[in-house]
Order: structure tokens, then sequence, then C-alpha cells
């Protein structure tokens, strides 16, 4: 394996493992939920990690990790609203797919 290939694996996994530690915070603590900000940045990540762009992957995790820095105020969820469950469903399915 290349170090370019190397780098692409290490990438990888340090992206698929910042998002589910996210999702795991957010399931030990259910009172404390996704806003719809957040969950659309991780679904964005999610999609980043599919395509390969992992850096683009990484600043959308951190705005869902920080949203009292990133959120715009009365932000406006797109589409309907996605539980912390379809978003774990849907990071498991592109996981699965890599393999």
């Amino acid at each position: 394996m290349s170090p370019s290939q190397q780098a692409n694996v290490s990438a990888r996994l340090n992206l698929s493992q910042r998002i589910e530690r996210l999702l795991d915070l957010h399931r030990a603590d259910p009172a404390h939920g996704l806003t719809g900000y957040q969950a659309d940045k991780i679904l964005d990540a999610i999609d980043h990690l599919q395509g390969g762009h992992f850096s683009d992957g990484e600043w959308m995790v951190l705005n869902a990790e920080r949203s009292d820095l990133f959120e715009p105020r009365n932000y406006v969820r797109r589409g309907a609203p996605i539980d912390l469950g379809a978003l774990v469903a849907r990071l498991k399915l592109v996981l699965a797919n890599e393999e």
C-alpha cells in the first residue's frame, strides 16, 4: 500500500470514528437532542465520507460539535426532520458499502 493510500485509509477511519463518537454522545444523552443544524452537518459529513472528501467531512463534524459557535440564528433544517437513529443507520450503510 502506497503512502497516499495509507493516508486515505487513516483519514476515512478517523472521520468515521469522529462521526460515531458524536452520534454516541447524543445517544447517551437523549434529553439533549440534535438540533436541525447538527443533523444537517452530520448528514453532510457522512456524504463527504462516502465521497472521499475527508477534510470537508471533518469540517462538517466540527460544525456539528460546536454548533454553539457555528449554528446561524433561526436556522431552519432543509427537508423533513431526521432522527439520530436514521443518521446511525446511514453511517452504517456507508461503512458497509466500503468494505
